[in-house]
């Protein structure tokens, strides 16, 4: 059942971004099981970031404050936040929840729409949320399974069309309650509604900026293995170079340059791990001079791409000497 939420004057300026470039071991995401906050341990900071994030209550209530909205959050409520949106969860008294944030790729490449869901949801997810976020949670610990990869990805999936299905519902929910409202309002509370409290109110410079920011990102992410120079970037987002050069910085905490080189060093050491040549590697995502990748990579990940490559070697020689052990023994 979709709960009603407050809007409310809050400021969203002091938002921290964070950076989720890279998931391990190919499983789709970063899960915190459980959470907890109190009055006295509450961040005080706002946070934004790049990709999907489902909170769900286990314990205890409190607030979940998005892009401006106060959200209320209590015993199995679920809460998505779309990326880009500022958001920070609070309580006055005790709260433990679980946070799940999903790779944009696995979402993007498993149909999901990020045009339709890009405002936030809000719910009652009930026992079978609670089921569906254990079972992910209980197969998340299982570190000895040799299918643990693919049973958490299966785990994520389920949850992913569950959030749809929710999704549609809410959306139709809202489409119908919109119908006798006045035609700016009505769009405002449609979740398919792209637009945000400042861009109605005539925009706020400190939002637009950020706005512009995450236009940035965005884009960066993909087509990082395209030739980006910082007038082409400025061009694309529609924005002064040096204003965004100095907006990313302000922002991000890092520069356009260095941000774009550490998204396509992890790019380009996961296809390593993969089994792909450096230099291909390094083409793939941008590189065009071999020497200035290497140094790059080893900045950025803290090792060269012929040791990553190497570490690969050797962890698959041993899979296949474990392996012919193993069929040793059995003949044996």
């Amino acid at each position: 059942m979709q709960k009603e939420k407050n809007r409310i004057d809050s400021s969203v300026y002091d938002a921290k971004y964070e950076s989720y470039l890279s998931f391990q071991d190919h499983i789709p995401f970063v899960l915190h099981p459980a959470l907890v906050r109190t009055a006295h341990t509450c961040t005080a900071w706002a946070n934004w970031h790049d990709n999907p994030e489902l909170q769900m209550c286990l314990f205890g209530s409190g607030t979940v404050h998005i892009d401006g909205s106060a959200y209320p959050f209590s015993e199995n409520d679920i809460v998505y936040v779309p990326p880009g949106c500022i958001h920070h969860t609070g309580t006055a008294e005790s709260l433990t929840y679980a946070c799940l944030i999903l790779d944009t790729e696995f979402c993007r490449d498993a149909g999901f729409d990020f045009v339709r869901y890009a405002s936030p949801m809000h719910f009652c997810g009930g026992d079978t949320w609670r089921t569906r976020m254990t079972a992910l949670i209980q197969t998340d610990q299982q570190k000895d399974d040799p299918l643990r990869g693919m049973r958490l990805r299966m785990e994520a999936m389920q949850i992913l069309i569950a959030l749809c299905e929710s999704g549609i519902k809410s959306i139709q929910e809202k489409s119908l309650s919109a119908a006798g409202m006045d035609t700016v309002d009505a769009a405002y509370e449609n979740p398919s509604y792209r637009g945000d409290v400042s861009s109605r109110a005539g925009g706020n410079a400190q939002r637009q900026n950020r706005d512009t920011v995450k236009r940035a990102i965005q884009y960066l992410q993909l087509h990082y293995n395209e030739k980006i120079t910082l007038p082409s970037l400025a061009k694309q987002v529609y924005c002064d170079q040096y204003a965004l050069m100095h907006h990313f910085r302000q922002m991000t905490g890092q520069t356009v340059i260095s941000y774009l080189n550490r998204l396509r060093c992890l790019k380009a050491k996961q296809m390593i791990l993969d089994g792909m040549r450096v230099s291909c590697a390094a083409q793939a995502c941008g590189f065009e001079n071999l020497s200035y990748f290497s140094r790059t990579f080893y900045k950025h990940i803290g090792m060269l791409p012929s040791q990553c490559e190497a570490e690969k070697t050797a962890e698959t020689v041993f899979s296949e000497e474990k392996l012919t052990t193993s069929k040793g023994s059995e003949n044996f």
